[in-house]
C-alpha cells in the first residue's frame, strides 16, 4: 500500500510544540486542579506500590534461595 502524506492532516510534531501542549493542558486544568492532583498522585502511588511489591518479592526469593 502506498502511503502518501495528506496535506489536510496536520503534522503534530511540527504544528504543536510540546511546551504549547503543556501550557494548554495546564490552562484547561484550572477548573479541576484537585481532580488532576488526585489523578496524578494515584498514578504515582500505584507505581510506587508496584515497585515495592516487586522489590519485596525479589528480596524474599533471594532470602529463600
Amino acid at each position: 500500500m502506498n502511503k502518501k502524506h495528506m496535506p489536510d492532516q496536520p503534522d503534530f510534531q511540527k504544528s504543536a510544540p510540546v511546551s504549547w501542549l503543556f501550557k494548554m493542558a495546564w490552562r484547561d486544568s484550572r477548573k479541576n486542579r484537585s481532580r488532576l492532583l488526585l489523578f496524578t498522585s494515584s498514578i504515582i502511588l500505584g507505581i510506587a506500590a508496584l515497585v515495592a511489591v516487586y522489590s519485596f518479592s525479589s528480596n524474599l526469593q533471594r532470602d529463600i534461595n
